[in-house]
């Protein structure tokens, strides 16, 4: 019983103990309450009521914006993915090969077989194919045959599991070595899709066999002026007829033509034959007969090509072969020289044309009774006359010269024995050389010519105890004029009406600003310019005024480098003449009194002659305060205190 009681008393204790300190936890979670929801003021707002905050829903607003945008975004990704038209998931459907050969020879019939399948569950609603066939490609057959233009086939359905073939018959023209591609588009529609897919699939060929094939032949020896023939044939391989083909020659220079089988075409630039229709199995043969000029020595390589013309006039090069010749010394070597070169020069109106005929005798014994002479005609011959001042004394080695008349264009030099003791008898291994020089005119007009061709020829009738006249031909040498480009620089102050252009005190004082205008001009008419430069170097104590203008191009200013450059991407011969203009600007210094100031330094001229495509170049000298051109500025170009 004690027991008992004791239990109950120390459960009511404890139960006491535990309703103080929940009474406590109560009271500090309402403290903790009361400091979260009491005001600025200390109070309790009135909880009976909820209001919201203006700014808590802005927030929301804008969250859920960017939720919807989100969802949007997402939508939009998957669409790209999953219905897009030319989408890649379409390979997981369709399979496309290209079978056929790799190895070409042009003019032999191959076949491609473009094999496509559907090798997935979904059957394909609609499949359209188009075929990219390289312009050497010609296709003849193909089977099925297209549905519409441009190579293309609308297949329609296609079933799981069902497939097809395309087959392409036709023969390649390309040119030998090189590659070519075949490309197929592959354009459908999944039944279970809205969009198209598109798959592309190529097959790189080789062309390396040629449809045709040549031979050049000629001798292995030969001696200068004797007369030579070359034989080229060329053979069609193929299987195929071609309507044009070509074969071409590149003969040595110093090899003159006398004439050809079949003759070449007239005016043509190039050593080059059109054959017409030349069939499968057939050869033609093309002879070309000349001889080698007495400037000629050594191994001489003859280069031919033969190639197909296409329908386009385009050339596909097939095959190529050569021959050598071995020119041997004859008793005579003679070579020409102009300016400097045996070979082809370009020189510019107010040179002056320096021509030399070197000859010499190469074997054992003396030669006798020589003769030589040297023609300059106008290139082409025509109405046009030479550029030369053939009024003026000619420089010549006893020479007899003769002017063109009306019945012949050309002028000549004629040297003999009478003229020149030496070609009354050349010593064995003697030389002699004979000379002439004109100047070529300043100023072309449109009756002159600006292309000469030089020729030249020898001739012996003696040489040792074989007396037999022998004469050869020498190598030609064509000469071109450059265009008569010139430029013009001046310094004013003064414009031609006598109005100031300038400012400042004239003459210059020492201590005071001064700025004058220089103006550049480029004439020109004969051929076409292109890239013109124009530069000069401001020397110390210059300024650039920062006026400037120019008819055509860029006119600028480096201030670091202090150049003033001008440039025209081309000048056309219908503009004879362009200008520019700036100011600049000199505060002469005491050590400048009593002289002239320089205004510019040196300036150079560059362009190209579109027709010679040689460059051009002029210099001229410096520009000073004398203003030289300026006729009211006589006499106030010097410095004064």
């Amino acid at each position: 019983m004690l027991i008992l009681e004791s239990c109950l008393k120390n459960n009511k204790t404890m139960a006491k103990k535990i309703r103080r300190i929940n009474k406590q936890k109560s009271a500090e979670v309402d403290q903790d309450l009361y400091k979260i929801y009491e005001d600025d003021d200390g109070k309790l707002p009135d909880l009976t009521t909820v209001s919201r905050e203006s700014g808590r829903k802005a927030t929301r607003i804008l969250t859920r914006t960017i939720q919807a945008f989100c969802v949007l975004a997402v939508i939009s990704v998957l669409g790209f993915f999953f219905f897009s038209p030319y989408s890649k998931r379409s390979g997981a459907h369709l399979s496309v090969t290209i079978n056929g050969n790799d190895n070409i020879q042009n003019g032999v019939l191959e076949t491609y077989q473009i094999a496509y399948a559907n090798d997935g569950s979904i059957p394909i609603a609609s499949l359209e194919i188009k075929l990219n066939m390289p312009e050497q490609f010609v296709l003849k057959q193909a089977r099925p045959e297209q549905t519409s233009e441009g190579n293309t086939w609308t297949i329609g359905h296609l079933s799981p599991g069902s497939d097809g073939l395309i087959e392409l018959n036709g023969y390649w023209t390309a040119q030998v070595p090189s590659s070519s591609t075949i490309q197929t588009i592959f354009t459908y529609k999944p039944a279970n899709f809205n969009s198209d897919f598109q798959d592309i699939s190529t097959k790189t060929v080789s062309i390396s066999k040629s449809a045709l094939e040549i031979k050049a032949d000629g001798p292995e020896e030969t001696i200068h002026s004797e007369p030579v023939t070359y034989e080229f044939t060329v053979k069609n391989v193929s299987e195929i007829l071609f309507e044009k083909t070509e074969l071409k020659a590149v003969l040595p220079n110093g090899f003159i033509i006398e004439k050809s089988e079949p003759e070449l075409p007239e005016g043509s630039a190039q050593t080059a034959w059109i054959i017409e229709n030349l069939k499968a199995g057939d050869e033609t043969k093309i002879s070309i007969t000349g001889s080698y000029s007495a400037s000629v020595t050594g191994v001489q390589t003859i280069d031919a090509e033969a190639g197909i013309i296409l329908s386009d006039q385009s050339r596909q090069t097939q095959t190529s072969a050569q021959t050598q010749t071995d020119v041997l010394g004859g008793d005579l070597s003679a070579f020409l020289i102009a300016n400097g070169s045996n070979e082809n020069k370009t020189l510019s109106p107010g040179d002056t044309l320096r021509v030399s005929f070197d000859i010499k005798n190469n074997s054992d014994a003396n030669a006798e009774h020589i003769s030589a002479r040297i023609f300059v005609s106008p290139n082409p011959t025509g109405t046009k006359t030479l550029p030369l001042k053939l009024d003026q004394k000619i420089v010549s080695d006893s020479g007899i010269f003769t002017a063109p008349s009306n019945k012949q264009a050309y002028a000549s030099f004629a040297w003999g024995e009478k003229e020149v003791n030496e070609l009354l008898l050349l010593p064995a291994h003697g030389e002699k050389s004979l000379f002439f020089s004109v100047p070529i005119l300043q100023e072309l007009t449109s009756s002159n010519a600006d292309t000469m061709e030089i020729k030249a020829e020898l001739s012996v009738s003696t040489i040792g105890k074989v007396k037999k006249t022998k004469t050869l031909e020498i190598t030609p040498i064509i000469i071109s004029i450059n265009s008569n480009a010139s430029v013009n620089a001046s310094a004013y102050y003064f414009n031609k009406d006598g109005t100031e252009a300038g400012k400042g005190p004239l003459p210059p004082k020492a201590g005071v600003s001064t700025t004058y205008r220089v103006s550049w001009t480029v004439t020109n008419s004969l051929h076409e310019l292109e890239n013109l430069s124009l530069q000069a170097e401001l020397p110390p104590g210059v300024s650039w005024a920062g006026t400037s203008s120019a008819q055509a191009g860029e006119l600028s200013f480096d201030q670091q480098a202090r150049i003033v450059s001008w440039k025209l991407n081309r000048m056309p011969t219908s503009v004879t003449q362009v200008t520019s203009e700036f100011e600049i600007a000199i505060t002469p210094t005491e050590e400048d009194i009593g002289t002239f100031v320089k205004l510019t330094g040196p300036a150079g001229f560059e362009a190209t002659d579109v027709k010679t495509k040689d460059t051009i170049r002029k210099s001229f000298d410096i520009l000073t305060t004398e203003l030289i051109g300026d006729s009211f500025a006589a006499g106030k170009g010097v410095v004064i205190e």
